[in-house]
């Protein structure tokens, strides 16, 4: 009788022991907003920086707004749009001094696992999406570094809007890696990013999917070889829009250089305006 008590006894005691260090969704993510708060303290009005990716430099600048933090790309990058995918960190930012009240979004998180990402600990926290800055997604999964609280991941699966285009109506899966924090004057920012983006074209009919092959074949044999900086960006976009025409799956690794802080408006902000 108290062999059979105490096993049952133990494997209460097992069964139990996860649920009670499992750490609670909302401290994580709510952890992740203070992280990303310090780093664009009062202080800080405004940064620049450089994405490199391959041969194509694209200048972003992120200034504090009066109700959220703002990111504008280049327009005369090729890659522009595609670039300012992956600076989404700011978005989760509060402009006031103190962190603003936990929203619904936040309470109702829920805890998923425990996860390496580049050899960090992450805990990986699944929360539905408020409109911004994912809107139309129907979820999102968040990877926050269990040392400091950086987000480390975001993983986001949604449908395209129906004014998509080709797109329209198509699944929608992106990943977006921030990664190698680094400090300069105030701001921490990943030194390297990694947007994934799969994207299903149930908005293109088979005929049209054959032109828009041909019509990129073309490009591509035009712009290789080039060596000019904005031909061989606009080539990589072609390459990348080909690879997803098949089914595949755009990859972006990108570094981050030049970071710059409160130095004012860039001057080709007002020339893309």
């Amino acid at each position: 009788m108290r062999a059979g008590f105490a096993a049952a006894a133990l494997a209460t005691l097992v069964l139990a022991a996860p649920a009670a260090a499992q750490p609670n969704a909302t401290q994580v993510l709510r952890g992740a907003v203070e992280a990303i708060n310090r780093s664009h303290g009062p202080q800080v009005q405004d940064y620049a920086f450089t994405v490199v990716h391959g041969a194509t430099r694209t200048p972003v600048y992120v200034e504090r707004g009066d109700e959220e933090w703002m990111v504008h790309a280049s327009e005369a990058s090729p890659m522009g749009s595609l670039m300012s995918m992956a600076v989404v960190w700011p978005t989760f930012a509060d402009v006031e001094d103190e962190p603003e009240e936990i929203t619904e979004e936040m309470e109702s998180a829920r805890y998923l696992r425990s996860e390496r990402v580049e050899g960090r600990t992450a805990h990986v926290v699944s929360s539905e999406p408020g409109e911004d800055p994912m809107a139309r997604a129907d979820s999102a999964v968040m990877y926050i570094d269990a040392e400091n609280s950086r987000l480390l991941r975001m993983y986001v699966v949604g449908e395209m809007p129906a004014e998509g285009g080709q797109f329209a109506g198509g699944d929608m899966r992106l990943t977006v890696d921030m990664l190698d924090h680094r400090e300069t004057d105030g701001v921490v920012v990943p030194r390297r990013v990694r947007v994934r983006v799969r994207m299903g074209m149930a908005g293109m009919s088979a005929g049209d999917r054959a032109q828009t092959r041909v019509g990129l074949a073309a490009v591509q044999t035009q712009l290789q070889g080039s060596t000019d900086p904005e031909e061989q960006g606009l080539l990589a976009v072609v390459e990348m829009f080909a690879k997803m025409l098949e089914g595949g799956e755009m990859d972006l690794p990108m570094t981050i250089e030049d970071v710059v802080v409160n130095a004012g408006p860039p001057a080709w902000l007002d020339e893309g305006m």
